[in-house]
């Protein structure tokens, strides 16, 4: 347990969400839509008030990081199902306009990391998969983050008929202290830091 012993928020909640089969039609465009499933939302209340406020991140921050269109008709779907949902569960909510401006990104919006796997009998690449998966999730227990979500999208893609890929997985992180020095200055930036990270093999290459 992280104890941060002082907090802006007198409730503060992350959690994960993604919708099955729009997820699959997205990555079949790109895998990148992975690392929207799970896509992280924020319910908190400010410290003096009593309204509930939600953040995502917007359709355009998915675009940007995924490299599909924000005008695809998938991206539109699900950005209209999240609105929707929101607008069903909190009826007498109304959207706001971030007041921020976002820093300029310099770097590559998306970090990633791939091998040949040594193996290809159908045992031993399982073996070795599951000895990768085992070594990512110690590595990311030893830095400090928390392992917020995990979702085999592998299994989902082959009962909907989709063989592309031998296995994809999506482990979503974060990790607490970096969240909490972000939100005492603009908590809407921590919808960026629930971070995912998806793992599929095509053709016995991994990719991260």
């Amino acid at each position: 347990m992280v104890s941060l012993k002082k907090t802006h928020q007198k409730m503060f909640h992350l959690f994960t969400l993604y919708k099955a089969d729009l997820v699959l039609e997205l990555v079949k465009i790109s895998p990148r839509a992975a690392l929207f499933a799970p896509l992280s939302m924020s319910f908190y209340m400010n410290n003096g008030s009593n309204d509930i406020s939600v953040s995502s991140l917007s359709i355009d921050g998915m675009a940007k990081i995924t490299g599909i269109p924000a005008n695809n008709k998938h991206m539109q779907a699900y950005a209209t199902l999240i609105k929707n949902t929101l607008a069903k569960a909190l009826p007498n909510g109304h959207f706001e306009k971030i007041k921020y401006k976002p820093a300029k990104v310099t770097g590559d919006l998306v970090t990633t990391f791939t091998f040949e796997m040594e193996e290809t009998e159908a045992e031993a690449v399982q073996e070795e998969i599951e000895g990768v998966q085992e070594e990512l999730e110690g590595s990311i227990e030893t830095y400090g983050f928390v392992i917020a979500g995990f979702n085999n999208l592998g299994e989902e893609f082959k009962e909907a008929g989709y063989d592309k890929y031998d296995f994809f997985d999506a482990y979503s992180i974060c990790k607490l202290p970096v969240i909490f020095q972000i939100a005492k200055k603009n908590i809407l930036k921590l919808v960026r830091l629930l971070h995912v990270h998806s793992i599929c093999i095509k053709k016995k290459v991994l990719l991260l």
